[in-house]
């Protein structure tokens, strides 16, 4: 039992630097989820920090913490547990653009509300959101930051030569080396409502160059049009040829190329897109 309420039950996935576990809160007979941090990454406690900030500023749509602790001499966070992932949802339908549309919107809604309150999720990829109830969860904040320092100014954009994130989803300008800002939460999202609507057989490989590539136009083929040219033009295009017109997403992925470091995003423009 973790602090005398919490109950331990089978694994559900483990990582290089912790595990993730179903449990159950005996007092709500309810489930639950335990992650278990292993080393000194200190990752669950920044977690925590950043899941607190933004449910103590009414953000909703994010997990809800029940415990945090220590557990068998190992950080120990208990959140809520979700009946599947994005992942599960994408996988057992056809995935229309009607539907991607509709999904895009919920998640546009959301990271509205987190940059409004000067956060960045910074590792989007489908694993990340979770589904309960019919709703859409942002989850897993081990990589968010504040876009603002503590005067309420802006980070500068100095190079980096590490990338943050899942890097199939992660945007361009972090490929190149630019400080992540709020143009690229909006980017790696252009980039999963690819991987909703067209599937694995967009990413079954990826460019070890892609650092190094000129910044890509989008096409109809994918934002990162040089590499599908490359590596996959015919496969691309006959599974294309099946779709109906995808402009919007080119659209709106050329609107969030053009944006600049520090810019807001024009939300309500960016949902216009998928309406």
């Amino acid at each position: 039992m973790i602090a005398n309420k919490y109950s331990v039950g089978q694994e559900i996935k483990r990582g290089a630097f912790g595990i993730i576990l179903k449990g159950h809160y005996e007092k709500k007979n309810e489930p639950i989820a335990i992650k278990i941090e292993y080393g000194n990454m200190q990752t669950l406690k920044h977690e925590v920090k950043m899941m607190n900030y933004l449910y103590t500023h009414g953000v909703r749509k994010i997990p809800s913490i029940y415990w945090y602790g220590t557990y068998k001499q190992h950080p120990c966070l208990v959140l809520t547990y979700y009946e599947s992932s994005l992942v599960d949802y994408i996988k057992s339908r056809e995935m229309t653009i009607q539907r991607t549309n509709a999904i895009m919107l919920r998640l546009l809604d959301i990271f509205e509300t987190i940059h409004k309150y000067y956060v960045l999720h910074r590792d989007i990829k489908p694993q990340n959101f979770m589904i309960k109830d019919g709703e859409l969860f942002l989850i897993d904040f081990g990589l968010a930051t504040f876009f603002i320092d503590e005067n309420g100014d802006h980070h500068e954009n100095t190079a980096s030569d590490s990338l943050i994130g899942t890097p199939k989803f992660a945007s361009i300008h972090v490929h190149h080396g630019n400080k992540y800002s709020r143009r690229d939460d909006m980017i790696s999202l252009g980039y999963l409502y690819l991987y909703i609507l067209l599937g694995d057989v967009l990413w079954f490989s990826f460019p070890a160059s892609l650092a190094s590539s000129s910044l890509p136009t989008c096409s109809l083929t994918h934002p990162l049009n040089v590499w599908i040219q490359q590596q996959k033009e015919g496969v691309i295009q006959t599974h294309l040829s099946e779709r109906a017109d995808l402009s919007h997403i080119c659209n709106y992925l050329k609107h969030m190329y053009e944006m600049k470091y520090e810019s807001q995003p024009k939300y309500d423009v960016l949902k216009y897109y998928f309406t």
